[in-house]
């Protein structure tokens, strides 16, 4: 039976994808369709974007790159105060005026970062004509800014280029909204942060594998940065399309994990969603 994976948005959550797709590959499992939004949308094109036998290693490679490491003094508090401040050297930098618009002698701008960066290691990180190639059927979601609709660029329908993953990574406020034959496009987390529809819209005889890295349920920490962390999720989490949704809540190791997941999606056509704070699911993520 075919596997389609579904991959959502979740920002630095991310390397939770890199970490399950370790243990899909070591299950055997084939992926024949792959949809991702946001963050998913970047590894999806990595996952798709190189040879079988690269994947893997450049997703390790990616991440790797774009990690940034806690400070042992002020811990993540000092991490995000940092990078608001000057960004992240392998993805983005500060922009100018950027969050100083607000001030009546600046000219106005459209962002807080700006992401030449990412665009450029975006590009060392996927081969395009290997996307495009027709070995793995891929579909990015973005947000239409002026008429909230979420698009689906199909490498089936398109030739997908690294504006594409630009598109499903634009993060508004942080970063710059991006054009696409005269449309302007932001990160789908807004609507849809899980894009199983772009699975789910035809017919075909497959398991889909939906990998959700927030969790709808879930303790709040008693600070600003806890309660606008929970409101995230709540917001992100809330919106993904339950009814199509199964949730598996795997225990043990990885590869037990994996294992009882692969059972359950030979038997008939439907979707897992996996958490990465549920027991045994953590584990699926080690890189």
């Amino acid at each position: 039976m075919e596997c389609w994976l579904c991959l959502a948005g979740g920002n630095a959550l991310g390397a939770f994808h890199v970490g399950a797709w370790s243990a899909i590959e070591a299950s055997s499992l084939n992926v024949t369709r792959i949809a991702g939004a946001s963050i998913g949308a970047a590894v999806a094109a990595i996952i798709a974007g190189n040879a079988p036998a690269d994947r893997a290693g450049m997703l390790a490679r990616f991440i790797e790159r774009i990690a940034q490491p806690t400070p042992v003094v002020g811990g993540r508090r000092m991490l995000v105060t940092a990078t608001l401040m000057a960004g992240n050297p392998a993805l983005f930098s500060p922009s100018f005026p950027g969050l100083l618009e607000v001030l009546p002698v600046m000219p106005p701008d459209v962002s807080l970062f700006r992401r030449e960066r990412t665009r450029q290691l975006l590009d060392q990180s996927i081969d395009f004509d290997i996307l495009n190639g027709g070995g793995m059927e891929v579909t990015l979601t973005a947000l239409d800014a002026e008429t909230g609709a979420i698009t689906r660029f199909r490498t089936d329908e398109q030739f997908l280029t690294v504006d594409h993953v630009m598109a499903s990574t634009a993060l508004p406020g942080f970063f710059p909204p991006v054009t696409i034959a005269g449309r302007t496009f932001l990160d789908p987390g807004l609507c849809e942060n899980l894009p199983l529809p772009s699975l789910l819209d035809r017919e075909g005889d497959a398991a889909v594998l939906a990998l959700d890295l927030y969790p709808l349920a879930g303790r709040m920490t008693q600070t600003v940065n806890g309660i606008a962390d929970r409101a995230q999720a709540l917001a992100v989490a809330g919106n993904r399309h339950e009814s199509f949704t199964l949730h598996a809540r795997p225990s043990g190791d990885s590869s037990t994990s994996f294992s009882m997941i692969r059972r359950m999606i030979m038997r008939s056509r439907h979707s897992i969603t996996v958490e990465p704070r549920w027991t045994g699911a953590g584990s699926l993520a080690r890189i």
